[in-house]
């Protein structure tokens, strides 16, 4: 199965730059795809969707989400109720794949600069609060076959963030197997958009991709994907 993951920089599915990327999404042929800042039902309806719920912030649209899951496959025990400040930007599902169920956990970990502006929150402090709440959530989920996928705002591995929260990270993602982390060869460059999966799963053929085509520009982020399988029992 195909598994994708990209920002999608809020553009609006019927915007052109929207529009554009949506097509580049499907001549990927996701059978799941985890997007952040992306919007409600965003690949249409012959996909099922899940998505985190409303952030409270104000600037966003109605159809807004920091984080959904799209899935070719039925969707079901849809959760968003990760214990952070930042509402929206988590939700765990569990998808009935053609090889067996398999929890898919979305996530989009606030940037470093979370609520600084507004005086709320110290930078990294959002950051490390999400990575904190996610790792219980993380080590239950993954007593079964489970994938974790989004905007994690870190490179892996460490480029420019402090060693603590490259380390936090690590921690959290403890068992876990990251095929994304590392400079691709498509683009030269790391990625902050990642796949994550748990014991039970395997990987094969990792493509990532710039989020500018022909001269415009679908996203501030590189999308990849990751072909995932179930291992043998």
């Amino acid at each position: 199965m195909r598994i994708v993951t990209w920002n999608l920089q809020r553009k609006r599915p019927t915007s052109p730059n929207g529009r554009m990327a949506i097509d580049h999404l499907r001549s990927v042929s996701p059978d799941i795809a985890i997007l952040t800042e992306g919007w409600v039902g965003h690949l249409g309806s012959d996909f099922q969707h899940a998505d985190g719920g409303p952030t409270g912030i104000t600037h966003l649209g109605e159809g807004e989400r920091k984080v959904v899951i799209a899935s070719r496959w039925p969707i079901s025990s849809v959760r968003i109720d990760l214990d952070v400040p930042t509402a929206g930007r988590f939700v765990s599902t569990l998808i009935k794949t053609p090889e067996g169920s398999l929890t898919v956990i979305g996530i989009c970990i606030p940037w470093f600069a979370s609520r600084v502006k507004s005086g709320e929150s110290e930078n990294w402090d959002d950051h490390s609060a999400f990575l904190r709440a996610l790792s219980p959530v993380l080590h239950e989920a993954s007593q079964s076959p489970c994938l974790v996928a989004g905007d994690f705002n870190q490179r892996i591995p460490r480029s420019r963030q402090p060693r603590k929260l490259a380390d936090l990270l690590e921690d959290t993602f403890k068992g876990f197997e990251i095929p994304t982390a590392g400079e691709r060869p498509e683009t030269c460059r790391m990625l902050i958009d990642h796949i994550a999966i748990s014991a039970g799963l395997e990987y094969g053929t990792v493509t990532s991709w710039g989020g500018a085509d022909e001269g415009r520009k679908m996203s501030d982020h590189d999308g990849v994907s990751v072909e995932v399988s179930f291992t043998d029992p």
